[in-house]
């Protein structure tokens, strides 16, 4: 009976070994299924922290700058249709990432926007959401939140196609944390982000329904920021 008993040991040890490789190789599958990371208009990998410009895909729409309702603040994030003005130079952090990485951007997860102009508002200009009005405006934190932060958003992929862009995205508020290792509450995300056509203005809203998806272009360092912008005021007259 012992003889049978040693034959029998490689056997299964043999097969313990194999069920312990199997089992971390799917550990292993199950912690790499990380979202896919944001592109931007040339399919390269969008940066946190890096500048860029935001641009919807159809010829003849303005990209996202920082506007005003009757040159006060609060400042809105808008756009407007046929115009001489320029978007402004925006980045994004990560929820999940340190503040001085580089991070890629990954769909889906919850990450800060920050526009890189000066304004003569006492806001920050950190994206927030306005659960009242529904725009999205100024005035925005990146401080940790024990509850739902309204400064939270996320980049998801469009479905629809618009040619020539392989790819284009639009935006959800995300008040509560994805993608983050301890997120602070469970509230899922609130409705994509569009257009708003608001007493002239074009505002980015959760009630909007026009110019949805953007394609993200990287900003060239020479001219991003600087002497040649505007006064935010002067560029959102209605």
């Amino acid at each position: 009976h012992s003889l049978s008993t040693s034959a029998e040991s490689p056997t299964s040890n043999m097969q313990s070994v194999l069920l312990l490789l199997s089992f971390l190789l799917l550990s292993h599958g199950g912690a790499s299924g990380a979202s896919d990371v944001v592109v931007d208009g040339n399919g390269d990998e969008v940066k946190a922290g890096q500048l860029y410009y935001v641009w919807p895909p159809l010829i003849g729409n303005d990209g996202l700058f920082l506007g005003s309702q009757k040159e006060s603040c609060p400042l809105y994030v808008v756009s407007a249709i046929a115009s001489t003005h320029n978007p402004d130079p925006l980045a994004f952090f990560p929820e999940n990432s340190s503040v001085h990485s580089q991070d890629p951007v990954r769909e889906g997860d919850t990450l800060f926007i920050k526009f890189s102009i000066p304004t003569a508002c006492p806001q920050s200009s950190v994206w927030n959401y306005d659960v009242e009005t529904s725009f999205v405006g100024t005035g925005g934190t990146t401080a940790p939140a024990s509850g739902p932060n309204y400064s939270r958003f996320a980049i998801f992929k469009s479905e629809v196609p618009h040619p020539p862009h392989n790819t284009t995205y639009y935006f959800k508020s995300c008040p509560c944390g994805v993608g983050v290792e301890s997120p602070t509450c469970r509230m899922g995300c609130l409705t994509s982000l569009g257009l708003n056509n608001f007493n002239g203005h074009f505002v980015l809203s959760g009630s909007g329904n026009n110019g949805n998806d953007w394609v993200f272009v990287k900003a060239q360092k020479e001219g991003a920021m600087g002497s040649k912008i505007r006064p935010v005021a002067s560029r959102a007259k209605a």
